[in-house]
């Protein structure tokens, strides 16, 4: 999940960046969400199946603070 979020983090600085209209800023807002909500479906999964990885102790805290530059930037 890690992954995706990652993945998301460049789809959502475009649609961001390119946004002229409240629906377009909407979108991009969504595709925000969905990258938080990730993070904590993720966070949850880890816990409740005892299914941390040090591959995941690395990714999620990287995946955490590129969307937070992004959002940081735009």
């Amino acid at each position: 999940m890690s992954v995706v979020r990652i993945l998301l983090i460049p789809l959502y600085a475009y649609l961001y960046m390119k946004a002229q209209t409240a629906k377009e800023y909407i979108t991009a807002a969504a595709v925000f969400a969905a990258s938080a909500m990730t993070d904590m479906v993720d966070g949850i999964i880890a816990r409740k199946f005892n299914m941390i990885t040090d591959l995941g102790k690395i990714l999620d805290p990287l995946a955490d603070k590129l969307l937070q530059f992004a959002a940081l930037v735009g």
